[in-house]
């Protein structure tokens, strides 16, 4: 496996496809682990691997590759877990709630069930 991290950070595309293969299973566990959601933490295994590979060039030593790249993967499951912690909602409708007699919360209100099926 080292010699494919080496080729990877040389550039080697199909190189990186081997790593891709090799880590998944470890990274889906990791970030399952986080997450408790399996679709949420494909996608931050997606994102660690985006990350990972244009960042390749900053690894020193390809031995430290395995917890380089857990270290990735555990930082984008913590950037889904703040995303879904702090619901956001269309700068738009803010603006226009401050213009009407709508509050935040009857926002926030009519938002739910849209957030609720997006979750489910």
């Amino acid at each position: 496996m080292l010699q494919y991290i080496e080729e990877a950070k040389q550039g080697d595309r199909q190189a990186f496809e081997q790593i891709v293969r090799h880590f998944t299973p470890m990274a889906i566990a990791v970030a399952s682990e986080k997450l408790r959601d399996y679709q949420l933490a494909e996608d931050a295994v997606q994102e660690a691997f985006t990350e990972a590979f244009l960042h390749l060039n900053k690894l020193r030593a390809v031995e430290a590759f395995p917890g380089w790249f857990k270290a990735i993967v555990v930082r984008q499951c913590y950037r889904i877990l703040r995303r879904k912690q702090h619901p956001a909602f269309p700068y738009d409708e803010a603006a226009q709630a401050t213009e009407s007699s709508f509050s935040i919360a009857d926002i926030i209100e009519k938002k739910e069930p849209q957030r609720l099926v997006h979750e489910s």
